[in-house]
């Protein structure tokens, strides 16, 4: 787990975090996993 954060910090750290295109694309990418998830659990929870 420690590796995959650590990955992740390196990922971030390659973006230039300052431009706000950049957190566009991270906040769109965010909300379609959440949307997925959510749809997901609303999907389960139909049985």
């Amino acid at each position: 787990m420690n590796d995959f954060i650590h990955h992740i910090y390196n990922v971030i750290v390659k973006f230039d975090l300052s431009d706000r295109q950049t957190w566009l694309v991270l906040y769109a990418v965010a909300i379609v996993i959440g949307f997925f998830c959510l749809r997901g659990y609303g999907s389960r929870s139909s049985y």
